[in-house]
């Protein structure tokens, strides 16, 4: 997840930015989240929630990560503001420690969902 998030700040920073690239990063960093929540859900760390299967995938997003559509994104560089919405959350989730309440299993999925919610309903820039 941290490099995934690098490499979208990297995408992002560029000069002149290349938006296929920046794409890429994002649906990059929203494949490794899905992959660290079927495998937190492999492990058991989500029981006793509903295995994350693609049917119940926007639940899980909008219970675990609501507002994704209501995100308020600045004007000022649109793409730069939601890169570091994704970024964020990433980031929160990687330095999240599961001995700790901040890193209890529902705090990280609720940032993994967040990330996967964001790259799903990306808005028009």
């Amino acid at each position: 997840m941290r490099d995934a998030a690098h490499a979208l700040r990297a995408a992002v920073n560029l000069d002149p930015r290349d938006l296929d690239l920046v794409n890429e990063r994002v649906l990059g960093l929203a494949a490794d989240a899905l992959r660290v929540v079927r495998a937190m859900a492999q492990a058991g760390e989500l029981s006793p929630l509903p295995s994350p299967t693609a049917d119940r995938l926007p639940g899980l997003i909008h219970d675990f990560a609501p507002n994704i559509t209501g995100t308020w994104i600045g004007s000022d560089d649109p793409l730069r503001r939601y890169a570091n919405e994704l970024i964020g959350a990433a980031e929160r989730y990687a330095a999240s420690d599961p001995k700790t309440v901040s890193g209890s299993a529902q705090r990280r999925l609720s940032e993994l969902l967040r990330v996967v919610g964001l790259a799903a309903y990306r808005p028009k820039v």
